[in-house]
């Protein structure tokens, strides 16, 4: 990242001062150490040549901008990464709307939302309802004849109870077909 030519004389004086200080250990890169310091961040010890410059150099940038340092270099890097995101991003807004935004904006508005969405969910019902009788007729027919009539049959031929035969014949199978009169069986007793 390039910060305002000013600052990036400032940061690469004050990296020359750090990288020429024998003995300085650090165990960051030097530019980053000087971006610290002159942002004001307490890097203990700091070599006396080191000082200097950064006094100097933040006294020059002082002058220039007039205000805390640490704001200058915030300033600079939230308009490196607006500079980056102009270039990187296109703003949808400035096109123009798809005919998805267009169904969207129309569906949720304000006042025509929800009206919409009840003649559209009436529609929906009477579809589902008027599609489905055929089909719910002939389970209707299937369940209520000769589904039943087999089972009674087989519960028949086995000597099943009599419970089961009711639990089965008035319950399972008159819940399946439903649209009729439940077959009742009468039990002997």
């Amino acid at each position: 990242m390039m910060y305002a030519p000013e600052i990036e004389k400032e940061i690469q004086t004050l990296t020359k001062a750090i990288e020429f200080e024998d003995g300085y250990e650090r165990e960051m890169p030097s530019r980053w150490l000087a971006i610290q310091l002159l942002e004001g961040e307490c890097i203990e010890p700091i070599p006396v040549e080191v000082q200097r410059a950064l006094a100097e150099g933040t006294a020059r940038l002082l002058d220039r901008f007039g205000r805390d340092l640490d704001l200058i270099f915030a300033d600079n890097r939230y308009q490196f990464v607006r500079d980056l995101v102009g270039e990187t991003l296109t703003r949808r807004d400035l096109e123009k709307p798809t005919r998805s935004d267009r169904i969207d904006r129309l569906l949720t508005n304000q006042y025509l939302g929800a009206p919409i969405f009840l003649v559209i969910m009436y529609f929906i019902f009477n579809i589902v309802q008027n599609v489905s009788a055929p089909f719910l007729d002939w389970i209707d027919y299937l369940f209520t004849g000769p589904v039943t009539r087999w089972v009674t049959a087989l519960f028949t031929w086995v000597s099943a109870p009599g419970w089961l035969l009711s639990l089965t014949m008035d319950g399972v199978l008159a819940g399946l077909g439903a649209a009729g009169e439940p077959p009742t069986v009468l039990l002997a007793r």
